[in-house]
């Protein structure tokens, strides 16, 4: 199979994946809510890291496409927006500002790590050390975040 047609594969198998959890309905029709906050409700900072990590996958699959960064940011913010736009329209659903940024925050990542996969799969001894300790740091954040957030 030609490069050119997996990397359209890739970004068809990320956007078919952001619609299938984003656009579903999830409850009753309510009144439209828009939240202007960036890390809104009680689990807000699980939501946000859960917003960049589901678009990291469509920020890989556009640079692969397009090679261009700046085309990463400005097309993983307009389908987000596009998400956001539909989710008004759907049961069950809210609208946030929150997950705008955070998706676009999460196709930027995206890109950035598909920029130089070589860097990330065979890194150099003083990089592996390096990335051992931030994941060490994040997951041991991560596990202290979810002891706050989700305590009764």
């Amino acid at each position: 199979m030609p490069v050119e047609r997996r990397h359209q594969l890739a970004l068809a198998a990320a956007l078919a994946f952001i619609a299938i959890v984003c656009l579903p309905p999830s409850g009753e029709w309510q009144a439209v809510h828009i939240e202007l906050c960036i890390l809104c409700g009680q689990n807000g900072a699980a939501a946000s890291i859960l917003n960049a990590v589901l678009y990291l996958p469509l920020g890989a699959a556009l640079w692969w496409r397009f090679r261009s960064l700046r085309r990463v940011i400005v097309l993983g913010a307009l389908c987000s927006l596009s998400v956001e736009i539909l989710q008004l329209m759907i049961p069950g659903r809210d609208t946030a500002l929150g997950d705008l940024i955070m998706n676009t925050v999460g196709a930027m990542l995206g890109g950035l790590l598909a920029v130089r996969p070589s860097a990330w799969l065979l890194p150099t001894q003083g990089a592996a050390r390096l990335a051992t300790a931030l994941v060490a740091l994040a997951a041991s954040a991560m596990f202290v975040m979810a002891g706050l957030l989700f305590t009764p």
